[in-house]
């Protein structure tokens, strides 16, 4: 009979649960949303039972039409807030039941950026007027009460959305620490193009980012052209010598001119480059024939291409000399050179009736670092060694065009242009000192990982063994626990039973939560392994080079210079994801507890991954 009872009783229960599992009632087990944002939690319901709800939220309201849960939030409501939502049927009975986690995040505190000089700032713009020349400076600052936490802020950059540009044109963009340098003298064509975007990228230690795009506006200040070199009042001419003025111009805005010369004289051979170079020849005849006229006026015109307006003019005047040889310049060539070495080059000339002390030599547009030295009679082009600051970031030659003049003690000159082109060179110092730096590096690097790695596994060994402990007293405790139920009730085995079932309950819970974490920590060890490998293949291939000193000569190979400033960009590709997973080590639950017991006694965060400082 009882046994009839029980089966009756087991059928009316599961065609009543079947019965509530056809009512219609979802909600997401889990609504996450920042500090201050509105709360949408939608939900599907049958509509023909009434709905109610129990909550911790005083503001939470319905809008039944929509079926959406709504919380404007208006105070502080970080944490976890639960709401178990009802339905009824027309007795007031509970019929189905739903609950919803809410989880509030607070707003993280992410790094700022800043700019310097704000006075270039105009609304949404820094405006910025072609021609001039600029510095500018970017900063990015953790948001934390640490000391020294700015150390520990990543910046990057982006132009006008390319990750290929490393700078504007005419520009130089330098990365230091948490700033960023801009030396900047925007061109024409920028304002013709106008808007300018660069892009700044900031990672906290936190792993925490922030973006920030500042806008540019160059403005066409329309700059006047100026004479590359300096044009004298006067110049002499002598029978069958060349006299050539150059009377080009530098223009900031980069427009096109062209170029007229009005010499008071038709005689002789006369010539205006499209460049702009003026030069004039006569033979004695002419000479003679001209004589009374001299000195001859001679203006020079520089004309804009579109309008024809002139925008600069110089007068001078070509005066005769008939004893004085005019000092000639007869051979002068380009000179290549790279950064790290120093010029030497001999000059020739010739001067039939004066010492090279009566001469006046003068080099114009030159580098600061380019000179003329005399030894007796010998003239030389020479530089002090080259720094390794003259080529810019991103490699391209650097070219001068320099003037050489020479003039005599009557005013009688010659003079001719050459180009002195400035190659990178290789700073074996500084390569070496990175190589051996980066090495250290990656050692110090490897050593953490390793040790993690070991301290991961350590962890996954004690909980096997916790939980093969606790899994032989699940089953012996669960044995007893059956066998003894067949005792009678006044003895002691059977009196045991509650007891034991609940140490049973108690284990099985242990041994289900305090474990659960075992995939989180796998996952952790798995990752640090992947990134350790990639370290260990990164430095091998470095170590291919086995270089052993400031000295060594592969220091001179483009491939080795190469490989170790790629090895730069790798090291800090990989601390960043260090970085990211020293976050999810410290959200597993052991660490935790040591975390919280580290507060408690006021010490350092000992779990930090102090390894990946490379102070």
């Amino acid at each position: 009979m009882k046994l009839i009872l029980s089966i009756l009783l087991i059928f009316c229960l599961s065609t009543v649960l079947s019965a509530q599992e056809t009512i219609v009632l979802k909600s997401p087990l889990l609504v996450e949303q920042d500090e201050g944002e509105p709360v949408i939690l939608k939900i599907e319901w049958d509509n023909q039972y009434q709905i109610s709800w129990i909550s911790t939220i005083d503001s939470l309201q319905f809008d039944e039409q929509e079926g959406e849960f709504f919380w404007e939030q208006t105070h502080v409501g970080i944490g976890l807030h639960q709401i178990t939502i009802q339905l009824k049927d027309s007795s007031q009975q509970i019929v189905k039941e739903a609950s919803t986690i809410i989880k509030i995040n607070q707003i993280p505190i992410r790094p700022t950026i800043s700019f310097i000089p704000d006075s270039l700032q105009n609304g949404i713009f820094i405006e910025l007027k072609q021609g001039t020349a600029y510095q500018l400076e970017f900063e990015a600052v953790a948001q934390t009460e640490e000391l020294n936490d700015n150390q520990k802020v990543l910046i990057s950059y982006l132009i006008n959305d390319s990750p290929g540009l490393k700078a504007f044109d005419q520009s130089e963009i330098v990365l230091v620490g948490n700033h960023i340098l801009v030396k900047w003298k925007p061109t024409q064509a920028q304002a013709y193009r106008r808007y300018h975007d660069l892009q700044l990228i900031a990672i906290d230690k936190n792993n925490q980012v922030t973006r920030k795009t500042f806008h540019f506006k160059v403005l066409d200040e329309d700059l006047p052209p100026s004479f590359k070199y300096v044009i004298n009042n006067s110049y002499t001419i002598a029978p069958d010598r060349m006299l050539t003025i150059d009377f080009s111009v530098n223009d900031p805005d980069g427009d096109e001119y062209y170029y007229q010369a009005n010499l008071g004289s038709r005689l002789g051979l006369i010539n205006i480059s499209r460049e702009g170079q003026f030069s004039w020849k006569l033979n004695s005849n002419e000479i003679a024939s001209l004589a009374d006229d001299f000195p001859i006026p001679l203006r020079l015109q520089v004309l804009h291409m579109r309008s024809g307006e002139e925008m600069a003019s110089k007068t001078v005047e070509i005066v005769l000399t008939r004893d004085n040889a005019p000092p000639e310049i007869t051979r002068l060539s380009n000179l290549s050179v790279k950064e790290g070495y120093a010029i030497r080059r001999r000059i020739f000339y010739q001067d039939s009736n004066h010492e090279v002390s009566q001469l006046d030599f003068k080099l114009e547009n030159a580098p600061a670092w380019l000179y003329l030295e005399q030894e007796g009679e010998a003239l030389y082009l020479v530089s002090d060694t080259i720094a390794f600051n003259v080529v810019k970031a991103d490699g391209i030659a650097v070219q001068y065009d320099v003037l050489l003049t020479v003039t005599d003690p009557q005013n009688a000159s010659d003079n001719q242009f050459f180009t002195v082109t400035v190659t990178e060179g290789i700073n074996a110092n500084d390569i070496y000192a990175k190589y051996t730096m980066y090495q250290a590096f990656t050692d110090k690097l490897l050593i953490g990982m390793r040790d993690k790695v070991s301290e991961l596994e350590n962890k996954l060994e004690s909980n096997g063994k916790l939980k093969r402990g606790f899994l032989i007293t699940s089953i012996l405790l669960g044995g007893y626990s059956g066998v003894a139920s067949f005792f009678e009730e006044e003895t002691f085995a059977r009196q045991a039973v509650p007891y034991t079932g609940a140490v049973l309950a108690v284990t099985s819970s242990i041994n289900a939560l305090a474990f659960n974490q075992d995939a989180d920590i796998t996952s952790v060890k798995v990752k640090l392994e992947q990134i350790e490998k990639e370290f260990i293949r990164n430095k091998s291939y470095l170590q291919l080079y086995d270089i052993t000193s400031e000295q060594d000569d592969q220091l001179r190979n483009t491939e080795v210079v190469t490989k170790i400033k790629s090895y730069r960009q790798q090291l800090i590709e990989q601390k960043i994801e260090l970085e990211k997973l020293e976050e999810e080590y410290r959200q597993l639950n052991y660490v935790k507890r040591r975390i919280r017991k580290d507060e408690r006694k006021g010490k350092p965060d000992s779990v930090e991954w102090v390894f990946l400082s490379n102070n």
